[in-house]
């Protein structure tokens, strides 16, 4: 769902729709290249980054009572390993490019691979929407040295292979790098499915 005039509209509760159904969480994908604040790096590098980001986002969206029907990167994982003729790794899957595209063209699927990958994982996930970390971002506050960490995302509808939602959260602004950067990110993404 877009906002006024195409734009993402990330208000709180409106993933709420999503809440009682089985969604799953794809592996965090990108982290941007452009960072004045320093902050990858003090984040142990992208990997460390987007490993940190999949293990609080789950965290959180657990706490709001998601986690029995909620299907995370670690689960989505092992479904894969359990099925490797038919399943492709979630790690390896490409979704940002995909969902670019698709932002582009509204009314065309998700591209392929991806579109077959997101449907084979849906089949043995017994879900049909996935909710997708695309890029964490590091933005400045302004003059300063204070900044925060953004992330946009995307819902996609695995077995019509659509665009749903897209939209960006941004959390609590901080004077440095820490955990609590990354939790309160995570905290603001579980406010658009279960509102505190």
């Amino acid at each position: 769902m877009y906002g006024p005039a195409g734009q993402p509209d990330p208000s709180a509760g409106q993933l709420s729709r999503f809440a009682g159904l089985t969604v799953m969480v794809l592996p965090a994908q990108a982290v941007s290249a452009v960072d004045s604040l320093g902050w990858r790096s003090a984040g142990g590098g992208d990997k460390a980054l987007l490993a940190a980001l999949d293990s609080v986002l789950a965290d959180s969206l657990s706490g709001r009572g998601l986690g029995t029907q909620w299907a995370f990167p670690p689960a989505l994982r092992r479904a894969a390993s359990r099925n490797p003729t038919y399943v492709t790794d979630p790690s390896a899957m490409r979704a940002l490019d995909a969902v670019r595209v698709a932002l582009r063209k509204r009314d065309e699927p998700l591209a392929e691979p991806f579109a077959s990958q997101l449907r084979a994982l849906a089949g043995v996930s017994d879900a049909r929407y996935a909710l997708i970390p695309l890029d964490l971002r590091f933005v400045p506050n302004g003059p300063g040295s204070s900044g925060r960490a953004a992330l946009r995302l995307a819902v996609v509808d695995a077995r019509g292979a659509q665009l749903v939602w897209v939209g960006e959260v941004a959390g609590d602004p901080s004077s440095t790098f820490g955990s609590e950067v990354l939790a309160s990110l995570a905290q603001r993404v579980s406010d658009l499915v279960v509102s505190r």
